[in-house]
């Protein structure tokens, strides 16, 4: 037992421990020999070692003893363990209590490998940057030094199934060959154990590894391959435990490892074909009383024995032991030279306090989910997306992305809509963080209707509302080139521009008249920065081989559900296990650079907490880019006007002529002279609807003599446009069409006569209904009183033969001006040379308002009877 050879009692370990740095070397006793107990010391017999047995000779158990007795003999201050068990960890696994452990590591694929060796490589460049500020030549003599620097331990790195190691990651076996070469001076030492050594023990590692533990092995091969020598060969199956022990050129020394287990209390009757004695007895006096052997060393007893203790069990009493020594010296945890892996889940972590993202609602993190790694320098602005590996740094940090600090974010998925959940993460943290960000949102995949109740929020665009998504990028570059060429205002509030699915914009774009949207993209994503302006972009390959994407200096890959065509434009990426939410990511929001990224592990969806966001302190209101109403009625637009309604003083009929009464009807058919004005009014603006980026009243300039063409289909609004605009209009004159049963010749011929008496009023503006449906004659009287200086708006249908049937289609195609009402086809802005976006279901009164050659979207007022349901 190990207790034989070194005790293990609380004062024993204890008294070691206080006089451990006035002993010399890295002494252990491992078991017992004829002489007494057998000592191995890692530093001068060392630094490594080569543990060799086969499957039942001990070999994991001497390990145990092992890295027990440097426990045991050794306070954490001045000896670490690093387990890499090939075994799931049953072997080493019950020690990793220990103060002393600083990791396990089972099982490693290559990624896993990969990682450790780099975790490793980042130890030995630490151990020497440390050395070389002590201008210490090694480990000893900065032991020797009463430096405030932090203390430097021994690191012993237990290897069970070394050759496991070797043959799934070759490339393993050169970096740790590097590190056995430099390792005796930086107290970085190697035990390595296997199974089948022979093919394993390379040059290499003969060259570093000088002393060995062979324990029985199958074959004489074998044997003379470790230790020159066929005596491990020749060991008795029925004993375990027995080793040779070799130290450089010296002969093999045989000895009896010791065990952690209790032994069992002696049987009656044993079987001593079966038994085994302890070391000291075999070795150094007259066999005594067999120990009954269980049937794998630990486990069921045979003959009725009692079992002896497990691996876990027997380890128990000096892990806890150790702990509480440990801790009542008020030891700190020992630097860990491999960080603990990436989760495979990881929830968003609970807000710390008030200020810290308040309105996010997630699933809450699980009781032993691994903390949130501090950072008390981090920015207000800063969006927490999940955490980063940084081997090379051997710690795993938050990845963190500030839009200030670090510029624009592209997130790429491997699969449609696998960038989704990231995206969200980033819009809720955006909009309801401690920094004001006014964000404006292109949402292909409809995931974001609700944060248009946010109070920061711009606009939420859809792929449905095209032209009002391209006018939201128009939007950001007039005001990205205003603060870029004016001076920078301290109090103007960062913008955030945030794209999602962009292959599904650059694909509607490109199909139809707007292709030059994508042009607006490369000029924010270029510019932005500059202005405060920065972009969040999500999306697959479209994304990557865009002409933009080397602006984007953050990236995050999502190579999930990806296939090999996906990736060909993709950089090279780190091994990454296939789990959600594991990423590679790149840029400068990482704090150590790579070529091939780091890996990542994004937080779980988080949804803002339901009604919230209303709750958000904004101290600006951003500029917005509405989305046109489907319906709005003349009161509405009245009241917002600030209007008198209809019917009050303040709104009386300033018509020179009743509506929809002739002429000879009106005061006797001569209006007062006096009344009326002596020159036309040159600038008229009429309200007809709302329009623009924040649904304001919108106007169309009627100068006097010019002519404004209304255009639509059958059943479009024509006519009631024409009725409900005097009542938005009232301080504006307006001669109505005639009446239903009213002769047009007759009206328009009267209006004519007035017009060439000089009684007729010069500022009124002439309203004509259906004037392609009317007589030349008829169309002849107004083209005259048009040339005579009075303003027409007439409406028409659609038609290739308009010009030819109303002449003054001609005036208003010269003058540019006009408004189609409920477009269905792009001939239909042919009179006015315009092409635009072409709305797949427009609501009745959805126009687009001409002038000076550009068309304009607008919802046209009607009564209050079109209101329905």
């Amino acid at each position: 037992m190990l207790a034989d050879v070194l005790p293990l009692e609380e004062t024993h370990i204890a008294r070691r421990w206080s006089r451990a740095h006035q002993t010399p070397g890295l002494s252990v006793p491992v078991g017992a020999g004829v002489r007494g107990p057998v000592l191995l010391d890692l530093q001068t017999d060392g630094p490594h070692l080569l543990v060799a047995g086969t499957t039942g000779s001990g070999k994991s158990e001497f390990l145990r003893t092992l890295a027990a007795g440097l426990a045991a003999g050794y306070p954490p201050e001045r000896v670490n363990l690093l387990f890499i068990d090939f075994k799931g960890g049953s072997g080493l696994g019950p020690l990793t209590g220990l103060p002393h452990c600083v990791g396990m590591l089972t099982d490693l694929n290559a990624n896993g490998v990969g990682r450790a060796l780099v975790s490793l490589r980042a130890e030995v460049r630490r151990r020497e940057q440390l050395l070389a500020a002590a201008q210490a030549p090694d480990l000893t003599a900065y032991e020797s030094l009463a430096l405030p620097g932090p203390p430097l331990p021994h690191l012993v790195i237990v290897i069970d199934e070394f050759r496991m190691l070797v043959e799934d990651a070759p490339a393993a076996l050169k970096e740790l060959m590097r590190i056995a070469a430099i390792g005796r001076s930086l107290g970085v030492h190697l035990v390595m154990a296997t199974q089948r050594p022979q093919g394993a023990v390379t040059a290499d590692i003969r060259a570093n590894v000088t002393s060995c533990v062979v324990l029985r092995v199958q074959s004489d091969p074998e044997s003379i391959d470790v230790m020159n020598s066929r005596l491990a060969a020749g060991i008795p199956r029925d004993r375990p435990g027995r080793a040779y022990l070799t130290r450089g050129n010296e002969a093999p020394e045989e000895f009896q490892t010791a065990t952690m287990a209790a032994a069992a209390a002696p049987a009656a009757e044993a079987d001593p074909a079966i038994s085994v004695d302890t070391a000291r007895e075999v070795l150094t006096g007259p066999r005594a009383a067999a120990v009954t052997v269980t049937d794998s060393w630990h486990g069921a007893s045979v003959c009725g024995q009692p079992a002896e203790p497990t691996p876990a069990e027997a380890a128990t009493p000096l892990v806890e032991a150790t702990v509480r020594l440990w801790t009542a010296r008020g030891g700190a945890p020992p630097h860990h030279p491999v960080a603990d892996p990436l989760p495979a889940l990881l929830p968003y972590p609970h807000p710390a306090g008030p200020d810290t993202w308040p309105l996010l609602a997630g699933p809450a993190a699980a009781p032993d989910a691994p903390p949130e790694p501090n950072e008390p320098n981090d920015p207000p602005d800063t969006v927490r997306l999940g955490r980063v590996d940084l081997p090379e740094e051997q710690r795993v940090a938050g990845l963190r992305w500030s839009p200030r600090r670090h510029g624009h974010l592209g997130l790429v998925g491997g699969a449609a809509g696998a960038a989704d959940a990231a995206l969200a993460l980033t819009v809720a943290q955006l909009l309801s963080g401690p920094v004001e960000f006014h964000v404006y949102i292109l949402d292909a995949a409809g995931r974001f209707g609700a944060a248009a109740a946010c109070p920061r929020t711009g606009a939420v665009a859809g792929l449905a509302e095209l032209r009002r998504a391209v006018r939201v990028l128009e939007r950001l570059a007039c005001e990205m080139t205003r603060r870029v060429a004016g001076p920078q205002s301290q109090d103007a509030p960062p913008l955030v521009l945030v794209i999602g699915g962009w292959g599904s914009w650059v694909s509607a774009f490109r199909s139809g008249p707007l292709s030059w949207a994508e042009d607006l993209v490369l000029d924010i994503v270029r510019d932005g920065s500059r202005a405060g302006l920065t972009v969040v972009m999500s999306g697959e390959r479209e994304l990557v081989t865009s002409r933009f994407f080397a602006a984007i200096p953050n990236r995050v890959f999502l190579p999930v559900g990806s296939t090999d065509e996906g990736r060909l434009a993709w950089p090279r990426l780190p091994e990454l296990e296939p789990v959600p939410g594991r990423v590679a990511v790149f840029g400068a929001f990482v704090e150590s650079a790579a070529a091939t990224g780091h890996a990542g592990q994004l937080f779980e969806p988080v949804a803002p907490a339901a009604g919230h966001w209303a709750a958000v302190p904004v101290r600006v209101r951003p500029f917005r880019i509405e989305a046109l109403p489907a319906l709005v009625t003349v009161a509405e637009l009245r009241k917002r006007n600030g209007t008198p309604a209809p019917g009050s003083t303040a709104a009386a009929d300033p018509d020179p002529v009743a509506p929809g009464t002739a002429p000879e009807e009106s005061s006797g058919g001569q209006p007062d002279s006096s009344a009326l004005p002596q020159r036309p009014s040159s600038h008229r603006l009429l309200c007809v609807g709302v329009g623009g980026d924040e649904l304001m009243p919108a106007r169309v300039s009627v100068p006097a003599g010019s002519v404004s063409a209304v255009l639509g289909g059958a059943g479009a609004g024509k006519s009631t446009f024409l009725a409900v605009l005097p009542d938005l209009n009232p301080a504006v004159g307006f001669l109505r069409p005639p009446k239903d049963g009213t002769d047009p010749e007759h009206y328009w011929s009267e209006l004519h006569a007035m017009a060439l008496a000089g009684t007729l009023d010069r500022t009124a503006i002439l309203l004509a209904d259906d004037l392609d449906q009317q007589s030349e004659h008829t169309n002849a009287l107004l083209l005259t009183l048009n040339s005579l200086g009075w303003a027409v708006i007439f409406t028409a249908g659609y038609g290739a033969s308009l010009q030819q049937r109303v002449p003054l289609a001609l005036n208003a195609r010269s003058q540019g001006r006009g408004i189609l009402i409920r477009p269905r086809t792009l001939m239909d802005g042919d009179l006015f040379g315009i092409r635009f976006e072409q709305e797949a279901s427009p609501p009745p009164g959805r126009a687009l308002v001409v002038s000076e050659g550009r068309a304009k979207a607008v919802q046209l007022a009607g009564p209050e009877g079109l209101r329905t349901g």
